[in-house]
């Protein structure tokens, strides 16, 4: 059985939330024992890559960086 370390953020907002009691089969007990696996990583992960791929599309297509946008900024100054 997995349990939480004593101190850290997960034990703090454990006692703040909960008290004494954490129901099992509930939201923090299913997260904690998700990440404490390791089955919380692949879907952070891909989330992650969804949105770090979203942010480079929309920069890409606002043309943000390239040489002629450059130097458009260049003669308006």
């Amino acid at each position: 059985m997995f349990h939480v370390k004593k101190g850290s953020l997960a034990a703090i907002f454990q006692s703040w939330a909960y008290g004494a009691w954490t129901p099992a089969g509930g939201i923090f007990a299913t997260l904690t024992s998700m990440a404490m696996i390791g089955t919380l990583m692949p879907p952070l992960f891909i989330g992650a890559a969804t949105i770090a791929s979203l942010v480079t599309a929309i920069v890409w297509l606002c043309g943000v960086g390239r040489a002629d946008s450059l130097v458009l900024l260049a003669f308006e100054a």
